[in-house]
């Protein structure tokens, strides 16, 4: 017999009171039982008996522990079980009766095991930190608890006595299934040939299932979905199109075969071809039948990708398109050009139905207690609740007992209600290094890749990780689907079950092991990849900082969109390339301008204005103004504030004549449009008294029915209204103003004036070209009411990082501009929930425009309160400009609802 055992596992079991038998007629046969398995007797107290076991023994010591044996009968208490690991040594040889190996052993491990078994209650076993199988996180327990012996402090974790090891409950999530479609209560989803169907879902409300189900009843349907960055152009449909080839295949689509190669390959495809390629996939097998285009979280599809999916749509007879957004998300301007047949908002799910998918999920398994007690944590959310579920059999807090699933303990299940990201992120903590290794690879890339794309990254960033095993180890915890190669062969790929997955997990890396990811990432693709392809690539160069190799990469495929046409890729690329890489704004600026010679109708110039005949009547002080109350709303008034768009044009035409600088209609428009935000707030004046309860951004907005909501509100409850086209757009009627008889440059407006971007820099700021250029251009788009080449710049500004203010705003007036309502107000109070609150200048533009769009709702008694707090910050400020834009609006608020005289007074300063 050795004299020191080392890391050997220390079991203390102790007798916890109750009727039965003495100590010694206890302890006798339990020695018997465990000698067998390897135990070695190294200690005894008054009450405590000792074992020793190799540490590769837990399973037996667990085992012994939970399962009764001679030593436990009739009503006799269980053992209270402590366990630690360590060292222990021999101090004396002193046989005895309980202690058949002739020796006494002390070590901290047997101190530790003995004061958790103190501490334990009747069959309670708990496990010290020490045990390297808890520190793995093998083990399935429940609570910790501490236990004191003088100065030692012991943290003891609860191992469940049934389901000890995890790894038997990570094999139940096999058992579970998908659940039954738990929205088929709402009206089905139908494409509508030529048309767009909107399915409006936030993020694990159950859109992607909707969007599956269309698929499915489809005669031939193709689902596209983000991808990676979103700036590789066409990069959603390449995925969806390779995806796609395991199926039947159109005939037409036999006769593209070198086009459709060149996309699959991430090569330069045109506009034109892409559409082409989608309308031979979704070719009709018979006449009169319908196919159906799916677009999952379409605000984050490549615009080229949804350019190419529009025509394509335009150009068929059969094809409809149905696209799923987040309740708050704007639609993109190129699926706006569709007509909208219908739009379907998912609900949270109602308490009866959250415990239908909790009890679907486990095949009907789990009983009503665990229903109620999972289906809560999940919040009404479809996914959350699913993962929750998972998480909950994953960690053994749902144990199988034959076919039925229960809470494991009464404390299972009654933690807080979580979104599902949550749920993912914290069954992600406990599965093992190479599983997090791999899943958060592929979140980083994007949620879906090759395996062997895989293997060759981690090559390449020198991790060892067995992929193939890993990954079927994933498959069988549901963590990823497998979707396998067309017929002809080629790779397989795995994805994440849903777009939340993705970006639950994308940031778990720590920074210098993500930097290296990047970095293989971006060499990977860089020699595997086409010209569009290695946009990707430059994406992950620039996520490591790798700016330079980022910008030659972007600006090349830039040069490519330019020449297929992909406009708004060709924006963005050029923006993103500045972005990584200031220093090629030269080239960037110059790639620009030879993209707008190619496509001159995505920038017209203004168009020729009448000149407004406007009383000027706001030369008069405006510091004493007053402000009188709306009457209560009647019908659907909506104040006139836009004028019809004109038509496009193309050609030269001449600019427009300066409407005057004191025209209120000028003053509202200029303030809502140009000018940035300047160096910064003024010295505070005294504050305004008005006649209300607070400035409006500091109450919660009021929508139809009297009801508050937050400023940024989750859903556009008021349909009514967000479906309403405009009278007019605000664009038609904008031009330079005059000041004292001479015409002011745009440019000087944006340094000078009221409401304009939040960070544009001057001219002479180094690195600050294109952000400036994307601003001319986004205003002589909205000049010429031209909303889709508006978005096209208002998408280059975001992705150059500068301007966030001023972007939003704008982004505000194309959806107003285009009908989209209630897009414009989600954009505007978003926009003005990220200001401080006393930056009264930004503030001050952001009401004021969202005033502008109240009216335009028809929402008068919203709009008077978001005047009233810009005119209020206007004053704050001392901006004598900024105040008469506010009581121009005012007075054309009053007019719209015939209140002349109380205009009149607004326009007189009175």
């Amino acid at each position: 017999m050795p004299t020191v055992l080392e890391g050997h596992l220390v079991a203390s079991f102790r007798v916890a009171g109750g009727s039965g038998r003495s100590f010694v007629e206890r302890a006798r046969p339990l020695i018997a039982r465990l000698v067998p398995l390897g135990a070695v007797h190294v200690g005894w107290a008054a009450l405590e008996v000792t074992f020793a076991f190799e540490d590769s023994k837990l399973d037996a010591v667990l085992a012994a522990a939970a399962t009764p044996g001679p030593e436990t009968l009739g009503e006799e208490p269980a053992w209270a079980v402590g366990i630690a690991q360590g060292d222990i040594r021999a101090v004396k040889e002193d046989g005895s009766d309980l202690t058949r190996s002739g020796l006494l052993w002390w070590g901290p491990p047997i101190v530790e095991a003995s004061s958790l078994a103190r501490l334990a209650r009747a069959g309670e076993i708990l496990c010290a930190d020490t045990v390297s199988a808890l520190r793995a996180g093998e083990l399935v327990t429940s609570g910790v608890r501490i236990a004191r012996d003088g100065a030692l402090r012991v943290r003891g974790a609860r191992v469940d006595r049934r389901q000890p090891w995890r790894k038997t409950a990570a094999n139940n999530v096999g058992r579970m299934v998908e659940p039954r479609f738990f929205h088929a209560h709402l009206p089905v989803v139908m494409p509508q040939p030529g048309a767009l169907v909107v399915v409006r879902a936030d993020p694990g409300a159950g859109g992607t299932r909707v969007l599956r189900e269309v698929a499915a009843r489809a005669p031939r349907a193709l689902v596209i979905s983000p991808v990676g960055s979103g700036f590789e152009p066409l990069g959603a449909l390449r995925r969806a199109l390779g995806r796609s080839l395991g199926r039947e295949l159109s005939p037409l689509l036999l006769e593209l075969g070198a086009p459709l190669e060149a996309l699959l390959a991430g090569n330069v495809t045109s506009l034109d071809m892409a559409a082409r390629l989608v309308t031979a996939v979704l070719w009709p097998k018979q006449s009169g039948t319908k196919s159906a285009l799916v677009i999952d979280d379409a605000k984050a599809v490549d615009p080229a990708t949804l350019e190419a999916c529009v025509r394509a749509v335009r150009q068929s007879t059969s094809i409809g398109l149905v696209a799923r957004l987040d309740a708050t998300s704007a639609l993109p301007s190129v699926l706006a050009l569709l007509p909208k047949a219908a739009e379907h908002e998912l609900p949270l799910l109602p308490r009866e139905g959250a415990e239908d998918v909790a009890a679907s999920v486990t095949g009907g398994a789990l009983d009503a207690v665990a229903r109620r007690r999972w289906a809560r944590l999940g919040g009404g959310s479809p996914l959350a609740t699913v993962e929750a579920v998972t998480l909950a059999i994953a960690r053994g807090d749902i144990m199988w007992s034959g076919a039925i699933a229960s809470a494991r303990s009464r404390a299972a299940g009654r933690g807080k209600v979580e979104p599902a990201a949550a749920w993912i992120r914290e069954r992600a903590s406990v599965e093992s290094m190479p599983a997090r290794t791999l899943l958060s690879l592929l979140a980083v890339i994007g949620g879906e890749a090759k395996v062997g794309f895989l293997s060759r990254v981690l090559e390449r960033a020198g991790l060892r990780v067995d992929v193939t095993g890993t990954v079927a180890q994933l498959v069988r915890s549901r963590w990823l689907v497998v979707r396998e190669p067309p017929s002809g062969g080629g790779e397989r790929s795995v994805a994440f079950p849903s777009r939340t997955h993705q970006k639950a997990l994308a940031d778990t890396f720590v920074d210098g092991a993500r930097k290296k990811l990047h970095i293989a990432i971006a060499r990977v693709i860089e020699e595997e990849e086409g010209a569009f392809g290695r946009v990707e690539g430059a994406w992950h160069a620039a996520q490591a900082g790798e700016g330079a190799r980022a910008a030659a990469a972007l600006l090349d495929a830039a040069r490519a969109t330019a020449e297929a046409r992909l406009e708004a890729s060709c924006t963005q690329l050029i923006a993103f390339a500045r972005r990584a890489d200031p220093s090629c704004e030269e080239a960037a600026l110059e790639l620009l301008a030879n993209a707008l010679e190619r496509a001159p109708s995505l920038a017209p110039p203004p168009l020729t204005m009448a000149p407004s005949t406007t009383p000027e009547a706001l030369s008069v002080s405006t510091a004493h103004a007053s402000i009188p109350a709306l009457p209560p709303r009647t019908g659907g008034t909506r104040m006139p504030v836009l004028a019809a768009p004109p038509s496009r044009r193309t050609a030269s035409v001449a600019p427009p004549q300066p409407p005057d600088a004191d025209e209120p209609d000028s003053m509202v428009e200029r303030a809502l449009i140009v000018p940035p935000d300047g160096p910064g707030p003024a010295a505070p004046r005294p504050t305004l008294e008005l006649a209300t309860d607070g400035p409006a951004s500091e109450r919660p907005s009021v929508i139809e029915g009297g009801e508050p909501a937050d400023s940024e509100p989750p859903t556009m409850m008021d349909h009514e209204v967000a479906h309403e086209p405009p009278e007019s757009t605000l664009a038609s009627k904008l031009g330079p103003s005059r000041e004292g008889g001479r015409e002011v440059d745009p440019s000087q407006l944006v340094r000078e004036s009221g409401v304009g971007p939040a960070s544009t820099p001057p001219p002479s700021a180094p690195g600050s070209q294109i952000a400036i250029r994307f601003g001319e251009l986004a205003k002589e788009a909205l000049l010429a009411a031209d909303s889709v080449a508006l978005e096209r710049w208002v998408d280059g500004l975001r992705a150059t990082g500068e301007s966030p203010a001023f972007t939003e705003r704008m982004r505000a007036m194309a959806r107003l501009g285009r009908g989209d309502i209630g897009d414009a107000l989600r954009v505007l109070r978003r926009s003005r929930s990220k200001l401080g609150p006393q930056d009264h200048r930004r503030r001050c533009q952001t009401s004021l425009a969202l005033g502008v769009a109240l009216s335009v709702a028809g929402r008068p008694q919203e709009a008077l309160l978001e005047g009233m707090d810009a005119l209020a910050r206007a004053r704050q400020t001392g901006d004598e400009r900024g105040a008469k834009a506010c009581l121009a609006f005012l007075a054309k608020l009053y007019t719209s609802v015939s209140r002349e005289a109380e205009a009149e007074r607004l326009r007189g300063g009175t």
